[in-house]
């Protein structure tokens, strides 16, 4: 709903974003400097460079185009590869042979969204092989249980992280902001757990590479 009112190639970048901090969010959170450094810098510039990059004038094609060129090869593709890896596993994605991927790019719009319905073309061939509740349920991928573990089982540890002494002197975010943010999460009023999940990451990246003696840290 939020993305209604906007152009195709402004609503297919900011989805990526729907769980992060929006403009409104980021001006709340970050500090006058942050701010400042960042004013110039469009964090969605690469999905509208390859939704204006795809040769079709389709917006489905459009936003398609960008999902395989960004949140497919780096970021499910990665994760897949990394945590199968990690156990012995090896995965495949026969969906995505070369030669599969471009008959379904060369198809029309209607055989791959009709209404809400997706995949309308392997639904359809897919009829007489399975069952009705396989055929229509909705899509559910692999999602870790970050809302719970921020609210049960790291809540102590990843409290220590972002409230730590370094992680204020930064001075990248206002506190207050943080603090409100991770109140409102472990009460429920929202469910912030992903964006706290990103100033977390951000947090430990910089204990790990900017803070270790001699490389400069505090500068």
């Amino acid at each position: 709903m939020l993305h209604l009112a906007l152009t195709p190639d402004e609503a297919c970048a900011r989805k990526h974003s729907a769980e992060l901090f929006r403009d409104g969010g980021k001006r709340a959170l970050y500090s006058e400097d942050m701010a400042a450094l960042t004013a110039a810098f469009d964090p969605l510039a690469i999905h509208r460079a390859y939704y204006n990059r795809c040769r079709s004038s389709d917006p489905l094609d459009r936003s398609l185009y960008v999902d395989l060129k960004t949140y497919l090869a780096d970021d499910i593709l990665v994760k897949v590869d990394r945590m199968s890896m990690a156990h012995g596993l090896e995965v495949r994605a026969p969906f995505l042979d070369h030669r599969v991927v471009e008959f379904i790019a060369s198809l029309p719009s209607e055989l791959k969204l009709r209404g809400r319905t997706t995949k309308v073309i392997l639904r359809e061939a897919m009829r007489n092989l399975l069952p009705p509740e396989v055929l229509s349920k909705p899509k559910h991928g692999f999602e870790a249980p970050i809302n719970r573990w921020l609210r049960c089982e790291l809540r102590d540890p990843v409290a220590d992280i972002l409230f730590s002494s370094p992680a204020e002197q930064r001075g990248l975010f206002n506190p207050r902001t943080v603090k409100q943010l991770w109140a409102d999460h472990l009460d429920g009023t929202v469910n912030a757990g992903h964006r706290l999940w990103i100033l977390l990451m951000l947090e430990l990246w910089f204990q790990r590479f900017l803070d270790r003696p001699g490389n400069g840290a505090g500068r």
